[in-house]
Formats: C-alpha cells, structure tokens, sequence
C-alpha cells in the first residue's frame, strides 16, 4: 500500500516536472556505478530515468531514502554495506507536442556487501527498458549478474 502510494507520488511529481522528489543524500563509499543509455524512438520525444533508493528493514517494510536522476550516461553513487536495499529504477517518456507520458519500472532487491561494488547497465531503446546488475570484487573482475528479487520475496535475502 505504502509503495502504490508512493508510486503515485513519484509519478506525479515527475510528470509536473516539480524538483520536490528527495535527492538521494549520497553519504557512503561509491560502491555502485550506473550506466545509463536511454534513447527515444523520435527527436519529438524524450526520456529520462531515475532510480528510486529504499533500505529495507527485517520485517521486510521499506524506507524511501531518496531518488538518483541518471542525467549522465555515467553515473557513481554510495549504498550503505551490509544492508538491504530496493532499488526501483524508472523510465518516463514524453513526447513535446504531445499532451502523453508513461511510466515504465523495475524493481529489485540487493543486499549490499562489503568489499563489493554494483555496476548497473540501465537502458532504454526502441519502447523496450531493461537493467542488470552485476556483483563484482573490483571493476575489471568478471561478477556474477544478480537476479531480480521483487520486495514481497524480500525474506530470500
């Protein structure tokens, strides 16, 4: 209930181009790094994307902490080691005439580890989005990509 609500939120906000969504306070160590390449079907269209940052708590409920803006094709930012995180990444496209935009998500659960750092590849071509997330020991190491565990799984981890 409290995500719908947020959800709702969000969308709103993004869709009245308001700056009032939290900025993520990147406080810790850079420990995941985001490439984001996001292209529009049309030079009439254009899209941006997000990631929403919550820590999770043991009885699985969830804390906004705050939003990332991918405005760079890279971006670094800090999770807290050892901790539960839902990283919710977002895609709005729009169009410049068009009175239309929509929203697409997705959602996963990490469980940060120390020692480890995150490269993220979030891309949106074509009306097609797609993230992966790699666990690796430094950045040329090979990992091990993380499968997507949605929030009411969030017992797994």
């Amino acid at each position: 209930m409290i995500r719908n609500f947020l959800y709702l939120i969000s969308f709103t906000l993004i869709l009245n181009g308001c700056s009032a969504i939290k900025t993520y306070p990147d406080n810790w160590a850079k420990n995941i790094f985001i490439i984001s390449d996001t292209k529009s079907d049309s030079v009439m269209s254009s899209v941006k994307a997000s990631i929403d940052i919550f820590d999770v708590n043991n009885k699985c409920r969830e804390k906004y902490i705050g939003t990332v803006q991918l405005k760079n094709k890279k971006s670094k930012i800090g999770l807290k080691n050892n901790q539960i995180i839902y990283l919710d990444f977002h895609f709005l496209t729009s169009g410049f005439f068009a009175s239309s935009s929509s929203v697409s998500g997705l959602g996963t659960l990490i469980k940060t580890r120390n020692g480890y750092i995150y490269e993220v590849m979030a891309s949106y071509k074509g009306n097609i989005y797609d993230v992966s997330i790699w666990e690796k020991r430094t950045k040329g190491a090979k990992g091990r990509e993380l499968e997507f565990i949605p929030l009411h799984q969030c017992q797994r981890l």
